[in-house]
C-alpha cells in the first residue's frame, strides 16, 4: 500500500508540477503580451506626440506668417493712401466737378426756356394789345 500511495502521491505531485508549468507559460505568454502592447502603445504615444509637436510648429509657423501679412498690408495700405488715393480722389473730384456743370448748365438753359417763354408771352400780348380792334 505504501507504493501505491506514492504512487498516487508521485501522480499527484507531476500533475500538479505540470498544472504549474502549464500556469507558467500562461503567464509568461500574458507578460510576453502585455510588454508588446505597452511597447507597441509606447510608440503610439511617441507618434502621436512628435505629430502633434509638428502641429503645434506648423500653427506657430502660420501665425507668424498671418502676423507678417498684417504688417505688410498695414504698409500697403498706408502706401495706398499716400500715393494712390490723391489720384483716385483727383479723378472722383472731376467726374463730381462735371456731374455739377452738367447740372448747373441744365438750369441754365431751364432757366434760358422759362425767360425766353416770358418774353415771347409779353411780346404777344402787347402784339395783340396793340392790334386789337375795339
Amino acid at each position: 500500500m505504501n507504493d501505491s500511495a506514492d504512487y498516487n502521491l508521485q501522480n499527484i505531485l507531476t500533475n500538479l508540477a505540470v498544472r504549474v508549468g502549464e500556469m507558467e507559460g500562461l503567464l509568461k505568454a500574458f507578460r510576453d503580451t502585455w510588454r508588446d502592447q505597452d511597447t507597441a502603445a509606447g510608440l503610439s504615444r511617441r507618434v502621436t506626440h512628435e505629430s502633434i509637436q509638428l502641429l503645434s510648429l506648423q500653427v506657430e509657423r502660420l501665425a507668424n506668417d498671418i502676423m507678417h501679412l498684417q504688417q505688410d498690408f498695414a504698409e500697403f495700405k498706408n502706401e495706398v493712401d499716400d500715393e494712390v488715393m490723391p489720384h483716385i480722389l483727383t479723378g472722383r473730384y472731376a467726374s463730381e466737378r462735371k456731374a455739377g456743370a452738367k447740372a448747373v448748365i441744365g438750369a441754365v438753359y431751364a432757366g434760358l426756356i422759362v425767360l425766353i417763354s416770358a418774353l415771347a408771352y409779353i411780346a404777344d400780348r402787347v402784339v395783340a394789345f396793340f392790334t386789337h380792334k375795339p
